[in-house]
């Protein structure tokens, strides 16, 4: 199913990444793996992703198409484009998750003490716990504060880029105060969200 294709608002072409990172998160859990991602140096893979990612990106939208207004053979099926695609945003999403992942670690860990060994299990911060007991609850209700702050932005005029890291950085910020401020307060739902 190509980039784009929806069935009632699920795009089942990511389905296969998100299976593949659900079950390597299953079994990261049992072999310890969190732990030596959070080992310190890992956040080298966010380094990475803009390094070679960001670069990467400009060769993919170069040569692919996008830049002449085609889009088609990118967004799915057995060519060279959509290949080339499929190959950067899998390699950036993993370098992002693995090394903003390490690199959130790194930043509590210097307000909480000395960095986690391999083998020990990180210790949460206050914002870590923060972030951490709310995420599910973000990821669930992120789309009607997104929404709804992209529909009031959309006729203020700013600069593209600062509407984006605006709109992003409120929606969140509502998010999570929701979460935390309204859902956790439900008394059925604070075990499952």
């Amino acid at each position: 199913m190509p980039i784009g294709t929806s069935v009632l608002n699920l795009q089942f072409c990511y389905f296969s990444s998100y299976i593949v990172l659900f079950t390597l998160g299953v079994h990261s859990s049992a072999r310890k793996w969190f732990c030596s991602i959070c080992s310190g140096a890992s956040f080298r893979y966010a380094v990475g992703a803009v390094a070679i990612g960001i670069p990467s990106w400009f060769l993919v939208m170069l040569t692919c198409g996008p830049l002449k207004g085609d889009m088609t053979s990118m967004n799915g099926g057995f060519t060279v484009q959509s290949l080339a695609y499929a190959l950067w945003e899998s390699f950036v999403a993993i370098a992002m998750s693995v090394g903003l992942t390490a690199l959130f670690v790194k930043i509590e860990s210097v307000a909480d003490g000395p960095e986690p060994s391999p083998t020990s299990r990180p210790t949460r911060g206050v914002l870590s716990a923060l972030l951490a007991r709310n995420s599910f609850s973000v990821f669930v209700f992120h789309p009607v504060f997104l929404i709804a702050l992209t529909r009031f932005f959309a006729a203020r005029e700013l600069v593209p880029p600062v509407k984006a890291f605006t709109v992003g950085v409120v929606a969140y910020a509502l998010t999570l105060s929701f979460a935390e401020l309204v859902v956790r307060k439900i008394p059925f739902a604070k075990k499952y969200l």
